[in-house]
């Protein structure tokens, strides 16, 4: 049995100005890795969604395509992966794990 399609349940974009929406699925690991890059990005300020997070994330990287193309497109290959999709998806579980060890260090302190 085929699992029903999730609900969307963010949004974030420019109302007047965005003439293109897209729905986007992501894992548990990606979605906790958002939270902390949301905590980081948005420290002091009010409290913004994770899909505003997302969008930022999105711009940046379009930003600075240039540089990141060349140094993922290596790593991919030096790794072995496939596709991108999976390069990236190795590096987030690695932040990710990274990322919890710090903040559980910092917590014990």
């Amino acid at each position: 049995m085929k699992a029903g399609k999730p609900e969307v349940t963010e949004y974030s974009g420019h109302w007047v100005k965005a003439n293109q929406w897209f729905s986007i699925g992501l894992s548990k690991e990606e979605v906790a890795m958002l939270k902390m890059l949301r905590e980081d990005l948005y420290l002091g300020q009010e409290k913004h969604s994770l899909a505003d997070t997302l969008r930022m994330l999105v711009q940046a990287a379009m930003a600075h395509y240039d540089v990141l193309r060349g140094k993922d497109d290596a790593y991919g290959r030096g790794e072995g992966f496939a596709t991108a999709e999976d390069c990236f998806a190795g590096l987030i579980k690695r932040q990710f794990e990274a990322g919890m060890a710090t903040r559980m260090r910092a917590a014990t302190n």
